[in-house]
């Protein structure tokens, strides 16, 4: 890495375990792991956290084996407010309001499909 400025990234260490087998027992080992926080864009990035550490390597740990997260620097925009976090979790609201109204449009068109099929309103495709 060229750079290791800290100012404006989330630089943390982390704690995680790791089980191993060894003659057919298995034990956990601690780790620590210090780097900086970053966010990955595809679907299984949220079943890990994943960090750069001072060699340029990514590494993804899972969450469930993260014991502790101890943060040296988060950025100032990182911070909520309590006004932020109200809006937050109204946006929230709002989003799965939406979804439930959209998960029972799609029961109800499943239903009339269903009559339809039933009383042969719908031929073959």
């Amino acid at each position: 890495m060229k750079s290791w400025k800290k100012e404006n990234k989330i630089m943390m260490k982390l704690n995680y375990y790791t089980s191993e087998v060894d003659d057919n027992k298995e034990t956990f080992v601690e780790h620590w792991l210090e780097g900086q926080r970053v966010y990955l864009n595809f679907p299984d990035a949220t079943d890990f956290i994943s960090v750069i550490d001072k060699e340029g390597i990514i590494h993804s740990i899972m969450r469930r084996n993260i014991n502790r997260i101890i943060y040296d620097n988060i950025p100032s925009v990182f911070m909520l407010d309590e006004k932020n976090t109200m809006e937050s979790a109204r946006l929230r609201m709002e989003m799965l309001t939406q979804d439930l109204e959209n998960q029972r449009e799609h029961l109800t068109q499943q239903k009339e499909l269903s009559k339809m099929k039933k009383n042969g309103d719908v031929g073959s495709v």
